[in-house]
């Protein structure tokens, strides 16, 4: 899914000046082209100015509902994302405060058009117009902060990862510097994507290859699946628990070394954070044991005998048929 082409909610004042001008440029065009006595020019020109308007009006209306996604038909990872980043129900309300105002603006228009074509003289006719115009004016600005927070809302939408959903996704987590993005770039052969994801600052690295002839979908995680749970707040928590709806297995890379700063039971407690939240397939990956003490290997065996578990360096690319061939254990990759 893609947010990047959600087009600007502009202020209320900005639909009203764009749809006067229409107005105006139809009441020009018409003006230069018509003939007849006054009265009856000025009800032809000032009915179609009013039609004009309101062409306008309800077709930048229907466009910001219409471009929006329908958060209900979204994939369950991206409703996930708009519930636990935008108010849900403003969300909702301000769908249909603009709905009623386009609804409400097409009501008005045909009640004005209608008095004017009626009209017995010219006064009659520009009080009319007048009255259209301040009550449709009205109208439009009574959804003002609705247009303001749909804006709002547009711009949370638009920093939402670019991701492939129906793709076969797996998920990296660990604790920072062990080896993720290096993994990442070995198993795809290149540099990762990065892709904006709410309360990151570095984005989710995202990288495919093809494995049994089909295409997977990796995903790491910086920011989300590298730090314990109860260092997060409730947003953060959500945010970080959407992925869930994403992958489809875990790899949880482990550094036996520890110069990723962290110590090998700070890792096991973060890998049983994950475990625990994600009731899906964790295959770990016990990074740099080329140049790791075998005892520190064995102990993250002992702890971790109900996991699959491979050796690797990922920076030398040993270990990753292996460890992809496990992963494909689950049927993901048949």
């Amino acid at each position: 899914m893609n947010f990047q082409t959600l087009q600007k909610v502009e202020k209320s004042q900005f639909y009203l000046d764009v749809a006067i001008r229409k107005g105006k440029k139809e009441a020009q065009k018409i003006r230069e082209s018509i003939k007849g006595d006054r009265l009856k020019k000025t009800v032809i020109i000032e009915s179609e100015r009013i039609k004009a308007v309101g062409r306008v009006l309800h077709g930048e209306l229907s466009s910001i509902v219409r471009n929006f996604p329908k958060v209900d038909e979204l994939d369950d990872f991206y409703k996930e994302l708009v519930k636990c980043t935008i108010d849900y129900n403003k969300l909702k309300k301000s769908f249909g405060a603009v709905n009623w105002a386009d609804q409400q603006s097409e009501r008005l228009g045909r009640i004005y058009y209608g008095k004017i074509r009626a009209s017995k003289d010219v006064k009659a006719v520009y009080t009319h117009k007048n009255s259209y115009y301040g009550r449709v004016s009205s109208t439009v600005n009574q959804i003002k902060d609705e247009l303001e927070f749909l804006e709002s809302a547009r711009k949370i939408l638009k920093r939402f990862p670019s991701i492939k959903t129906g793709l076969t996704t797996i998920v990296i987590a660990g604790f920072p510097n062990v080896g993720k993005t290096t993994l990442l770039r070995s198993i795809t052969g290149s540099e990762p994507e990065i892709a904006p994801y709410p309360f990151t600052t570095q984005g989710l690295m995202i990288g495919y290859a093809n494995i049994n002839g089909k295409k997977v979908q990796f995903i790491d995680t910086p920011g989300l699946l590298d730090r314990p749970l109860e260092k997060r707040n409730r947003i953060e928590l959500q945010s970080m628990l959407a992925l869930k709806y994403l992958a489809d297995a875990i790899i949880f890379v482990i550094d036996p070394t520890e110069t990723c700063g962290y110590d090998v039971d700070e890792q096991l407690q973060l890998l049983e954070d994950v475990r625990k939240n994600f009731k899906i397939k964790v295959t770990i990956a016990i990074n740099k044991h080329d140049i790791s003490e075998k005892q520190q290997i064995t102990y993250i065996k002992e702890k971790t005998e109900k996991h699959e578990i491979t050796e690797i360096s990922a920076e030398k690319g040993i270990g990753l048929k292996e460890l992809l061939e496990k992963i494909g254990q689950n049927g993901f990759l048949a």
